[in-house]
C-alpha cells in the first residue's frame, strides 16, 4: 500500500471503519503496516480524531506498528490543558524534553495552553518505539497508551498560543 493511499483514507474520514475491520481480523498486507508507520507519525492526530475511541484505536495500533520490546520508560509530552482536562492525553510520547517542551509550547497551547508533562510507562503501556522517520525528525516518538501509566504529573504550564 502507497503512503499516499492512507492519506486517501483520511480524507474520505475513513478510518473509523477500516479500524473496526482491523480489529475484526481483516488481512493487512506488510506494505500496508510499513506505510502506517510513518503515517501515524504525521496524521496520527487526523486518526484519532475520525476514530473516536482510544481504546480502539489502541488496539488498532497494536497491530500496525512493530511492537516495542524494551523496559520502563520515563517519557514527556507537550499536552493542551482542555486534553489534559477532558483525561483525553495523546499517544505520542519522547524521552527529550525539549521535543516535548516544543510541542507544549506551540501546536499543542492553542486554545486553554499548555502543559508538560511526565509520564511513567512499563513495557505493556508502550505499544511501538521510535521509527525512521521520527528519529530523521529528532522528535523519538514512542506510542504508548496513556491510560495505562504507571504515574502522570504536570511540570510546566504555557500560556495560550
Amino acid at each position: 500500500m502507497r503512503y499516499a493511499a492512507l492519506s486517501e483514507i483520511t480524507e474520505a474520514q475513513e478510518w473509523r471503519q477500516l479500524v473496526e475491520a482491523i480489529i475484526c481480523g481483516i488481512e493487512l498486507p506488510t506494505s500496508f503496516k510499513d506505510a502506517f508507520s510513518t503515517y501515524w507519525i504525521v496524521a496520527g492526530h487526523h486518526i484519532r480524531e475520525q476514530i473516536d475511541d482510544d481504546r480502539l484505536l489502541c488496539q488498532m495500533l497494536r497491530s500496525t506498528t512493530p511492537p516495542y520490546n524494551g523496559g520502563s520508560l520515563k517519557l514527556y509530552r507537550g499536552e493542551n490543558m482542555d486534553r489534559w482536562n477532558s483525561s483525553t492525553i495523546g499517544l505520542s510520547w519522547t524521552p527529550n524534553i525539549e521535543v516535548a517542551r516544543m510541542f507544549g509550547r506551540g501546536l499543542n497551547s492553542v486554545g486553554s495552553g499548555g502543559m508538560l508533562l511526565i509520564g511513567k510507562f512499563s513495557q505493556g503501556a508502550i505499544i511501538s518505539g521510535p521509527n525512521e522517520h521520527s528519529v530523521y525528525l529528532q522528535e523519538y516518538q514512542y506510542t504508548v497508551d496513556p491510560m495505562l501509566a504507571d504515574d502522570l504529573l504536570v511540570i510546566e504550564r504555557y500560556p495560550p498560543a
